[in-house]
């Protein structure tokens, strides 16, 4: 490595970016030091990197002193622990971790010398409907709870970290994925879906062996700042889906035109209001299946050396073949 030497602690390990990074850092011969919660492990089945030991922390509770103790001799620390999107979760909920504890772990860096915080974010900062191709320089529009203490706890890294450095990603899949990507595959497995529109609309994604590299190698450069992490190549979502449909065997899922949609959609959400099972707004996901939400990583390629690119076939194929091996398909 150029930077110093020394253990980089990751929080969120115990999930699908953390894991993975954990992971990632273990094999190419870096010391990272994975921060639990009491009763938790770092999933590993069929994932890469699973035969390389990693040390853990324990902490009792999500507070500066224990997170603290636990960045004891550590160089770097990757937030990478968040309460994502939660059906019905109140935002204070939101708030308490992902600001409050974002707040509480930038303390415990400074109380520990940390040298160093790279903190792990999200493209929803831009908001829902961002306009163009998207980058560091765009302004940020988020609205919903996750997105704003998102964009709150990116205030807090950058403004009172030592040497801090942001990551916004886009939806990110490949092993161990718990998004919208393992959704379509198995959705499109089931012969449940249906593409919106005439199915140009670009949707950017990111392979989860590029968010690791980019992290990487900011830890490697010591480098600060904001970084957008995607795929150079924005797939629509014709192109996602008959990927998918190949690696499956399934014939390519049929356009439905968006007044169709929207009026199932509309009709679903009703029922769902009749039944009291609280609200959906399957209309509202329609809308943004058709809105296209495209992400630059050029800053992050030209300033750290990274391709941001992969080949889409090989890597759904792969994720397709981690979801038979885990009986997820």
């Amino acid at each position: 490595m150029s930077g110093q030497p020394g253990a980089i602690a990751v929080t969120g390990a115990t999930g699908f970016v953390g894991g993975a990074l954990v992971r990632h850092l273990a094999a190419a011969g870096a010391s990272p030091v994975a921060v639990v919660r009491d009763g938790k492990g770092i999933p590993r089945r069929g994932l890469p990197g699973e035969d390389v030991p990693v040390e853990s922390r324990t902490i009792a509770a999500w507070s500066r002193a224990e997170l603290a103790r636990a960045f004891a001799g550590v160089r770097a620390v990757v937030h990478a622990a968040s309460i994502v999107h939660r059906r019905g979760l109140p935002a204070a909920e939101y708030v308490r971790f992902n600001v409050d504890g974002t707040r509480a772990l930038v303390e415990a860096a400074r109380d520990a010398g940390v040298a160093q915080v790279v903190f792990v974010s999200s493209v929803k900062v831009y908001g829902e409907e961002p306009e163009g191709v998207i980058d560091e320089a765009s302004p940020t529009g988020a609205s919903a709870p996750y997105a704003t203490t998102k964009l709150d706890a990116e205030r807090l890294v950058l403004e009172g970290a030592p040497n801090p450095s942001v990551l916004r990603l886009s939806p990110v899949y490949g092993r161990g994925d718990k998004g919208n990507v393992r959704t379509v595959i198995r959705s499109i497995r089931r012969r449940v879906f249906f593409l919106p529109g005439d199915g140009t609309t670009q949707k950017s994604l990111v392979h989860v062996s590029t968010v690791c590299s980019v992290a990487h190698r900011v830890l490697d450069l010591e480098r600060t700042g904001v970084f957008v992490v995607a795929d150079r190549h924005a797939p629509s979502m014709r192109e996602l889906a008959d990927v998918i449909a190949r690696a499956l065997g399934r014939r390519p899922p049929r356009s439905v035109p968006a007044p169709v949609l929207f009026a199932v959609a509309r009709a679903g959400d009703a029922a769902l209001a009749a039944a009291r099972r609280g609200p959906r707004d399957l209309a509202g996901l329609v809308k943004k299946s058709m809105l296209p939400t495209i992400f630059s990583p050029a800053k992050a390629e030209r300033e750290l050396g990274v391709d941001c690119h992969v080949d889409l076939d090989q890597t759904i194929r792969d994720e397709i073949s981690w979801l038979e091996e885990s009986g997820q398909l």
